[in-house]
């Protein structure tokens, strides 16, 4: 293409960009993300997004962080939230509760994140057993006065009462009296009294 004078656009370098993700070639996606910063082209939130799933594919997910970090800014690009959900997502399917968590703070820098939102990620951290993620994630939400659906955290308590991981209960009963949820007062009590 550029022998022939033609000159790629941010399409085809996000296609390219998109490909090498496919095939977990981080190296090659990297260097086709520099070649189209450095040719001039503008990335946006749609790169950004193919970026994000090209760090998480090599396993690079704190490389990813810091891409979503830096990069944005550089280029005078608004992050999109649904950015900030999928590396949560990425995080959470890597079993990386301390990433997922920090992006998760990124997230709530910029917006609030949507009672839909809070709902995905709190499925996938119960679908993958990371219910201290999930707990803290909640207890972000009510320190930020962020909405979370009443039957989120009813099913989160249940579940983490029914695998015994009281220190997560007793943590989401709390969050749920902040957010004026209804707790299950049978719960309540046993998770009190447990030493």
């Amino acid at each position: 293409m550029i022998e022939l004078g033609s000159k790629p656009d941010e399409v085809i370098f996000n296609n390219l960009i998109a490909g090498c993700a496919r095939l977990g070639n981080v190296a090659l996606g990297k260097q086709l993300y520099n070649d189209m910063v450095q040719s001039g082209i503008r990335p946006s939130n749609a790169t950004f997004s193919i970026l994000v799933r090209l760090h998480h594919q090599g396993k690079l997910l704190e490389e990813a962080i810091v891409l979503l970090k830096e990069e944005p800014p550089k280029h005078n690009v608004e992050p999109e939230p649904r950015l900030f959900l999928q590396l949560i997502q990425s995080c959470v399917r890597d079993r990386n509760g301390n990433f997922a968590i920090e992006a998760y703070k990124m997230l709530c820098e910029r917006s609030k994140p949507t009672v839909a939102s809070h709902s995905s990620i709190l499925n996938t951290c119960m679908r993958l057993n990371m219910y201290d993620t999930a707990a803290e994630i909640v207890s972000l939400a009510a320190a930020n006065r962020a909405r979370v659906d009443a039957s989120d955290t009813k099913t989160l308590v249940e579940a983490a009462f029914k695998k015994g991981k009281m220190s997560v209960v007793k943590n989401c009963i709390s969050s749920m009296r902040a957010f004026g949820h209804t707790v299950d007062p049978k719960i309540a009590h046993i998770a009190e009294t447990d030493a």
